[in-house]
């Protein structure tokens, strides 16, 4: 198998609840600062650089370089 399926298969319960967290705390609208938060947290803890452009996230995986 490799890397990347290895990887998915070892995050697959971590996001299966990640997923169910989101839903179970939904938000409506065009605006989910809840939503918001709980990935940018996420995203942070897993290595990445965040910069948020114009209400949009773009993010570059800075651990990788």
């Amino acid at each position: 198998m490799n890397d990347f399926v290895t990887r998915a298969c070892e995050l697959f319960d971590e996001m299966v609840e990640k997923r169910r967290y989101i839903h179970q705390h939904g938000e409506t609208g065009m605006e989910l600062p809840k939503t918001h938060t709980f990935i940018m947290e996420k995203l942070k803890s897993y290595g990445y650089d965040l910069q948020i452009l114009a209400s949009v996230l773009r993010f570059s995986p800075s651990r990788c370089h």
